[in-house]
């Protein structure tokens, strides 16, 4: 990561009750495309556990809201795929943090 703080762009979600072969790998394709970008950082991917909330987490780190904007808005792969898996899961909650770097 650079020394100039990024974005941390989380999505929380429940998965569907029942998980479709299209939807994983649509999953996976775009696990894919962020992991070639290089624009865009998966930090975390969890899911399960204990405690309140949905279910699933993905955190991405990115550069500035240029980046941001470009995996919500773009006519690129990575976007349309997004859109595609988010609107398949449920509780779908999503934020924006800065990044804080401790000096």
């Amino acid at each position: 990561m650079s020394k100039k703080p990024g974005i941390y762009y989380i999505v929380m979600f429940d998965w569907p009750e029942e998980i479709s072969d299209k939807l994983s790998k649509k999953v996976r394709k775009f696990h894919e495309l962020v992991n070639e970008a290089p624009w865009i950082k998966e930090i975390v991917a969890a899911s399960g556990g204990i405690g309140i909330g949905a279910t699933s987490i993905w955190i991405f780190w990115l550069q500035d809201y240029t980046d941001l904007n470009k995996l919500l808005r773009s006519e690129e792969e990575i976007s349309k795929l997004y859109h595609e898996w988010t609107k398949e899961m449920q509780n779908v909650e999503t934020m924006v943090r800065e990044e804080v770097i401790f000096v």
